[in-house]
């Protein structure tokens, strides 16, 4: 199943994300899984299946997290990001989900979606990406907010 979720991911990034509205936060989820808002995502499709068989709560935020990073890359030209994941194959999916299954809070998402953007306009590397994200993933977001400033 972690395949199928890192190759569900890896074609999201590499579809259009303009769908997803900027202010999808403040969606209900029933909403979106009642109305199909996002269905031409693969992730989403994949996880609503989840949702709709009676998984967790545990899901349910493991979606928000990944709509929030798909969101904070959603502008990146399509050619950009399906290049980067071309290049990085499914590896570069595999590690995204653990990443983002392991964040304590959405808002860390935002900043991981940053540092992946970073990522595909080259500005680091992937092992700097992998690395900054373990730093994001381990750390207070408190304080990676009082960073920022």
């Amino acid at each position: 199943m972690k395949d199928e979720l890192a190759d569900s991911l890896r074609k999201s990034i590499s579809n259009d994300l303009s769908i997803i509205p900027n202010d999808f936060a403040e969606l209900c989820f029933d909403k979106i899984l009642s109305d199909g808002i996002l269905k031409d995502i693969p992730i989403v499709n994949f996880l609503v299946a989840f949702v709709k068989a009676g998984k967790s709560v545990k899901e349910y935020q493991f979606t928000k997290k990944i709509l929030y990073f798909l969101n904070g890359i959603s502008d990146i030209e399509l050619t950009k990001r399906v290049r980067f994941m071309e290049k990085h194959g499914v590896n570069i999916g595999s590690r995204l989900i653990l990443i983002i299954d392991k964040l304590d809070v959405e808002e860390k998402a935002k900043i991981l979606a940053t540092l992946f953007r970073a990522a595909i306009y080259e500005q680091i590397d992937k092992e700097m990406f992998l690395r900054l994200a373990f730093v994001v993933q381990n750390s207070f977001l408190e304080d990676l907010n009082f960073l920022k400033k």
